[in-house]
This record gives structure tokens, sequence and C-alpha cells, in this order.
């Protein structure tokens, strides 16, 4: 990312309130998601890392694909986002506050699948995250990456752009 164009992304914005309704309005991302776990072939018993896991509902559901036989932990630096995320465990289903970019809690090799779903774009040191999701992973998992395309612009972010760009704001 060039300097003119990067983001400061600000992790203690975030509350309660914010993450709820987040996990009502990620549809989208959800969406996505469904997508690309298909594409991934997730299967039975296999153990799956959600990085940016958010409030959780791509990773629940992954969780039903994987199986009480399976494993899926879904990780997310924003701690009211875990919080909601957490209303969800189950016995084959985690949630813990992290990083892609610290995955030393985890063995290396522990994963048939590591994921980023709508959030690869967001980090600033993706080499970094690359390499630690390649030691979780089991010698021949799978990584997947859903991201924006500039080519092909999420239409809500077009219309909000498009009014907040009216005289009148």
């Amino acid at each position: 990312m060039d300097k003119q164009t990067e983001t400061t992304i600000r992790l203690d914005l975030d509350t309660q309130q914010l993450a709820s309704h987040y996990d009502i309005m990620s549809d989208y991302q959800f969406g996505v998601g469904v997508i690309l776990a298909n594409m991934l072939n997730i299967s039975p018993s296999e153990r799956v890392l959600d990085i940016g896991a958010g409030t959780g509902r791509l990773t629940c559901y992954i969780a039903n694909i994987v199986g009480h036989e399976g494993r899926v932990i879904g990780i997310d630096p924003l701690k009211d986002r875990i919080d909601v995320a957490c209303k969800r465990a189950q016995p084959n289903l985690s949630f813990y506050v992290g990083d892609a970019y610290d995955l030393s809690s985890f063995d290396s090799g522990a994963f048939d699948v590591v994921f980023f779903n709508c959030v690869f774009h967001w980090l600033h040191d993706q080499d970094r995250a690359l390499r630690e999701c390649v030691r979780v992973l089991k010698p021949g998992g799978r990584i997947g990456i859903s991201t924006p395309s500039r080519d092909h612009p999420f239409y809500p972010f077009e219309v909000k752009k498009s009014v907040l760009s009216t005289e009148r704001y």
C-alpha cells in the first residue's frame, strides 16, 4: 500500500454496541465466507483457523461442517467482537482475542485450513501474517483469502461514497 492510500486502523474504537450491530449487518461478509469455505472444500473432522473471525457467524457455520470430530478456532483483535462470538461457542468451536501476526499460541502444523474472510486487506504486514499461517498449517494444508477488489467495488460502499460526496455532507 502506498502512503496515499494507507489507512490507520483504530482497534480501540470498537464497542459492544458496534460489535452487536456488526453481527446483525454482516450478511455480505458471511455470504462471501460461505463461498470461500466451499472453495476450500472444508470437510468433516478438519481443524480450521479463522483469522479475523469478528463475531463468529462464519466460524460457527464452519464448525457445523467439521462436525464433532473437527475443531474450529476463531481469533480477532477486537475483544468486543470476540465477546459476541463466545456466545456461539460449542465443544468444537472456540474464540480468542488474537491477531494474524502472532499465532504462537498454536503449534506448528496444527490446522488443515487457515483463512481470512474480508480482513486480509486490513493487514499492514501481509507477508508476516502469511508466514505465521504457513507455520501453523499441516503439510498440504490450505490457506483461503477473500478480499474486496478495486475492480469490483462493494456496492453499498459506492452508494455511501456517492451520498457523502454531495454538497449537503
